[in-house]
């Protein structure tokens, strides 16, 4: 529920980040981040106070050390500083990880529709270079056109799960963004990620496989034996997703965004970094550099 409501929040102020502990939206609300009291402790507490709603929810991420301090600043490896330098930034990151050219645009086929509470759920393929991508959609009732939101699905080593669980069809009723995102409003759009779900080379289903941990580890394996990243991959069909929902007629253009917990807070993180047409994001259960995760002994997804 602190993640929908956080979306919805976010979703209707345009709020997109952090610059020196705080920014502000097109709506004039005021977004902060207050530093953990220890140097040492592995919780940021970050507060977000919301002038135009009254709302002040309050969300929890793990991280070492101060860096939502206010005066904290945006620092590339060659001195760039500040979100004015944003572009650069984003170029950087687009470079080191390999993610260049302009984001697919991919065709969307139907392929079925059924009735739910308050919204229409379409079963989609978004094919890209011949790649097929499945995904769910949802359609809020109503005339639109509404904003809209990709949600990434998470991993928790459940490779055999992943937009249906969004949409609360299996899986963990806590994963379940889609329904009440699409009856607060938005056009859903939940794509399986690589080797997960319906994209695991044994063929689609929610069945677990005793090969589903090798497949998404050879996923990665295969691509760096050929110079390439998994990550690479997981961003552009990421991006191909924001292009699916910006094609649609029902999506308003200066408002999409992205949600995700774990893996899928991952993904929303470096999405937002890499692709300046995402207005909003929320990511949950994912904050923590590549640093930060080595130094640690986290695994890096």
């Amino acid at each position: 529920d602190d993640v929908v409501g956080l979306v919805q929040d976010l979703g209707r102020c345009g709020f997109r980040t952090h610059q020196r502990g705080h920014a502000r939206c097109r709506r004039g609300c005021l977004h902060d981040a207050v530093p953990c009291r220890s140097w040492h402790s592995r919780h940021v507490y970050r507060r977000r106070k919301y002038r135009a709603s009254g709302a002040q929810p309050a969300v929890w991420g793990r991280r070492c050390h101060c860096e939502f301090a206010a005066g904290s600043r945006l620092r590339s490896k060659d001195g760039v500083v500040g979100l004015e330098d944003a572009g650069r930034l984003r170029s950087e990151l687009r470079a080191f990880l390999r993610v260049e050219g302009d984001p697919a645009v991919p065709s969307l086929d139907l392929v079925s529709s059924d009735p739910e509470d308050g919204f229409t759920r379409q079963r989609v393929h978004l094919v890209v270079d011949g790649d097929t991508i499945p995904a769910f959609v949802a359609v809020p009732t109503g005339d639109g056109p509404f904003p809209g939101v990709v949600a990434f699905h998470q991993h928790a080593g459940q490779r055999h799960l992943g937009k249906t669980e969004v949409f609360g069809l299996v899986g963990d009723p806590l994963q379940a963004f889609a329904p009440p995102l699409a009856r607060a409003g938005f056009v859903v759009l939940a794509p399986d990620s690589v080797a997960f779900e319906d994209r695991r080379p044994g063929g689609p289903g929610t069945d677990p496989r005793a090969d589903d941990w090798d497949q998404h580890y050879n996923a990665m394996a295969y691509r760096l034996v050929g110079g390439e990243t998994l990550m690479a991959r997981v961003l552009e069909d990421a991006m191909a997703a924001v292009s699916a929902l910006l094609s649609r007629p029902d999506v308003a253009r200066d408002a999409v965004g992205a949600v995700g917990h774990s893996y899928g807070g991952n993904t929303t993180l470096f999405l937002m970094a890499v692709d300046e047409r995402v207005r909003f994001g929320c990511a949950s259960g994912a904050v923590g550099s590549y640093r930060r995760k080595i130094l640690d002994g986290t695994g890096v997804e």
